[in-house]
């Protein structure tokens, strides 16, 4: 599936303040709309049809989502360690596996098999497994991630860890960590979307993107968003990316 990522703070499409990207089984997206709210809504990408969805047990506020074509799995964020599952043929939410830590202003990346959430404001990450609800601590960051992103593909995740140009690659095959290609500038409160191929990172603040080829690690200038990009959220279908 696409990845979709961000900063996991921030107000996409101008309407929302507090939320995270979505995750999505390729027919639909479910938002948590944050601000420490509980509402969930589905956006159905054939109709364009939004309908509220089942509510989180838990206010989300600065959390991250990764997810595979079944489930996807929320980090409530404000500091707390409680994760939702959001199973997308019936709705149903129900509490998963606590992380071992809380996460506040992280970032989350995967593949059908896992998540990878990093904790933020630390090294610290979590490696939450869908099939099993395990969640075990992961391979720590090079350096701590503040308002951060992600992009990744099946086999592996680009984290850009804020604040800075640094760039971290985790590989989720043998949980290594590696310091990736800097940015051409730093990111802050930015958002990033990708295919199998790329990931595309909005900086924040600016209105510069950066390209990062997973095969090569090359960073290259993107081409410019219309306005700045300002703690947002990005998607993508695989072939076009949304950023907002």
């Amino acid at each position: 599936m696409p990845i979709l990522n961000g900063s996991g703070y921030g107000g996409p499409w101008g309407l929302f303040t507090i939320t995270v990207p979505p995750v999505t089984d390729g027919t639909f997206a479910v938002f948590a709309l944050g601000n420490t709210t509980t509402t969930t809504n589905i956006y159905t990408y054939s109709s364009n049809a939004v309908e509220t969805g089942t509510a989180l047990t838990t206010g989300l506020e600065y959390g991250a989502a990764a997810g595979n074509s079944t489930l996807g799995v929320f980090a409530l964020g404000n500091n707390i360690t409680t994760t939702n599952i959001y199973t997308y043929s019936n709705n149903a939410v129900a509490t998963g596996t606590a992380l071992t830590s809380g996460l506040s202003d992280g970032a989350a990346a995967g593949n059908s098999t896992l998540g990878v959430f990093a904790l933020s404001n630390n090294i610290a990450t979590n490696i939450y497994t869908y099939s099993s609800n395990a969640v075990a601590t992961g391979t720590a960051l090079t350096s701590g991630l503040s308002d951060g992103a992600a992009a990744g593909n099946s086999t592996l995740g680009v984290f850009a860890l804020g604040g800075s140009t640094t760039t971290n690659i985790y590989t989720y095959s043998s949980n290594a960590v590696a310091t990736g290609t800097a940015l051409t500038s730093g990111l802050a409160g930015g958002a990033a979307a990708g295919n199998s191929t790329l990931g595309v990172f909005a900086l924040g603040n600016t209105t510069t993107t950066n390209i990062y080829a997973y095969s090569s690690n090359a960073v290259a200038t993107g081409t410019a968003l219309t306005s700045d990009e300002v703690s947002g959220a990005a998607a993508s279908n695989g072939t076009t990316g949304v950023n907002v």
